[in-house]
């Protein structure tokens, strides 16, 4: 039996036509342009197109005139490779910033996340990418080689914060694995011997006590935020204090845990809740970090 060729859809050409008489031309290039966006469909692309037609030239003009210009002046780091108008970016040119240690994230928008939350005074590294042989991306088409470049007598832990993917989780184990010879301590959610599932956010606060970081908690949930504290030291547990373990004899965990506060993490979450939960962090931390 043949099949019958499909053909295009009379409607479909129709439909294109009416698009382009009602809106003209130059209306339908610009409304596409903005479809071209990550997650942005055609009626966003719509409300962004009118958005901006709906401004004066002037208003109009500068928007454009910042795209070109920072497209145009876009440069990488020579340092941590982030994006920068400079050769050097602010965070490595700052001289108070700790050089011992280095976080090394996916993307540039991850530096900004980590400052937001103002946890972290150490050095980062971008790799603009993951390891996804899936997709043909090695180990050569991220910025592996420059990380391992900047580890000298200075460095001494490096802090691999990819995402908790499949993906995430073959960069860091690489990393790990290149970091390991050259006697330098890392943190990741993956290793040869441990995983994790990444459902945490833990923050570390340094200086603080274990008094202030429960009145951070409590601050946090007068606006409607639960955080918690994870991971409590063994023996402060019930189970160990009447085996004889007493919390004084292990100084570094409870240290450590004094300082540390969990923020909300769960696939649900969306980016204006995010940015809620960071806005808050950030103000309720600026009363304990100076």
């Amino acid at each position: 039996m043949r099949l019958k060729k499909k053909h295009k859809p009379l409607w479909a050409n129709i439909q294109w036509e009416y698009k382009m008489s009602v809106y003209g031309a130059s209306v339908t290039k610009l409304i596409e342009q903005f479809e071209k966006l990550p997650g942005i469909g055609h009626k966003s692309a719509q409300r962004m197109a009118f958005y901006i037609l709906g401004r004066t030239q002037e208003e109009a003009e500068e928007f454009a005139e910042a795209i070109k210009t920072a497209r145009k002046e876009l440069k990488y780091c020579q340092i941590c490779q982030n994006m920068s108008d400079k050769d050097i970016c602010d965070i490595c040119g700052n001289p108070v910033r700790n050089n011992g240690k280095i976080c090394v994230v996916e993307d540039p928008r991850d530096v900004m996340a980590m400052e937001r939350s103002k946890v972290f005074a150490g050095r980062y590294h971008v790799l603009h990418g993951v390891i996804s042989p899936i997709n043909g991306i090695g180990p050569d088409e991220i910025r592996i080689k420059e990380l391992l470049a900047r580890i000298d007598d200075t460095v001494s832990e490096v802090i691999v914060a990819t995402n908790p993917n499949v993906e995430g989780e073959a960069t860091a184990m690489y990393i790990a694995r290149l970091l390991k010879p050259l006697g330098v301590k890392t943190l990741n959610h993956y290793g040869d011997n441990h995983s994790s599932s990444g459902h945490l956010y833990i923050t570390n606060i340094p200086g603080i006590t274990a008094l202030e970081r429960n009145e951070i908690i409590i601050k946090m949930a007068e606006a409607g935020i639960v955080c918690n504290v994870h991971y409590k030291p063994l023996p402060m547990h019930t189970a160990y204090k009447n085996l004889g373990f007493d919390i004084s004899d292990f100084p570094n965990a409870y240290a450590h845990f004094s300082t540390c506060v969990t923020l909300p993490l769960h696939t649900k979450l969306k980016d204006d809740e995010i940015e809620y939960i960071l806005d808050n962090y950030t103000r309720i931390l600026g009363d304990y970090i100076k």
